[in-house]
């Protein structure tokens, strides 16, 4: 007999609510280029106040630069295979030896304290998907191919 899962997921569309939609309408935004510009990474994340990213790897160091410019957010690992066995079984039960994650005491610091997490998806995710959000209200997401690494940012890879 098949398990009933009664946990409902979130949803990355928004539901049309009300008026002349199917219950099936979802909400949809059309982005438009409106221009190119040469900036830094620094610049990019700076203004915001959480990070929420999803990488397929990631640098312990870069993470570390990242992370110091806001209050809290995690990072979703999306390849088990660039994590050790030992912290990957870790993450996976969300329990922390901090020393066995990380050696970066900044780091080992943000997670103590809960304004940092770690999360490492078992399936694979090839995705590189960084959403920032501020206390105000704004928001920014940033899509590519850059892992979360100093080698993706430090300008030779597209972002």
């Amino acid at each position: 007999m098949e398990e009933q899962n009664d946990i409902q997921q979130d949803s990355l569309f928004s539901i049309v609510p009300g008026g002349d939609h199917e219950a099936s309408d979802i909400v949809a935004y059309k982005i438009q280029m409106m221009e190119e510009v040469q900036t830094t990474w620094q610049e990019l994340f700076h203004g915001f106040d959480e990070l929420h990213a999803i990488t397929y790897s990631l640098g312990i160091k870069q993470v570390e630069s990242v992370m110091g410019l806001f209050q809290r957010g995690d990072v979703v690992i999306g390849s088990p295979s660039q994590v050790r066995q030992a912290v990957q079984e870790l993450l996976a039960e969300q329990e922390f030896d901090l020393k066995t994650i990380c050696q970066n005491a900044y780091l080992q610091q943000r997670i103590k304290d809960g304004s940092f997490q770690f999360y490492l998806e078992d399936g694979g995710v090839h995705a590189k998907i960084y959403l920032l959000r501020a206390d105000d209200g704004r928001n920014r997401i940033i899509l590519g191919s850059a892992n979360f690494s100093r080698q993706a940012w430090n300008g030779t890879q597209l972002v």
